[in-house]
């Protein structure tokens, strides 16, 4: 009677300890790991990289924004960084003529830039502050015709 209860408990315990091996002891929520807070610098970095290792292609440009119903479409206007020691910056901006058109819902990944400050922005926000600025430069990221990611760039940092 002894060696029948001995025999239960031990294989209880190994049981327990078996379950607790299987199915692992991650920081899971409803089954599904914890995304990162999305932060523009998070956005700007570690997505950004994620998103080239995943085969997303970029452009460089200007971006206008328009919604039709749910959907929203971007026009890139494709620009190219040209060093040059006739101007004070050390380079200037060339249009490429080339215009691209990228489809993407409201969940699209934007960065915007407020004086130098970058922060997180949605499409709403970006037609009504930023849309159609030639001033303004953004990394276009996509996978084929749809777009994954807008951010602000900076010139003299790509030289």
């Amino acid at each position: 009677m002894k060696k029948k209860r001995l025999s239960v408990i031990v294989t209880c315990l190994i049981c327990l300890t078996a379950g607790v091996f299987i199915t692992g002891c991650g920081d899971k929520s409803g089954g599904t790991y914890d995304e990162p807070e999305i932060t523009a610098d998070y956005l700007m970095g570690e997505y950004a990289e994620q998103l080239l290792t995943d085969g997303a292609e970029t452009i460089t440009g200007s971006v206008v924004i328009e919604k039709d119903g749910d959907s929203y479409t971007a026009s890139v206007e494709e620009k190219k960084i040209v060093a040059s020691s006739d101007y004070d910056e050390g380079y200037y901006i060339a249009d490429t003529n080339l215009n691209d058109s990228l489809a993407f819902d409201e969940d699209v990944r934007l960065v915007v830039s407020d004086d130098g400050d970058c922060k997180v922005s949605n499409p709403e926000e970006f037609i009504e502050k930023y849309n159609d600025n030639p001033d303004s430069l953004y990394m276009v990221f996509h996978m084929g015709d749809y777009l994954e990611l807008i951010i602000p760039l900076d010139p003299a940092e790509l030289l």
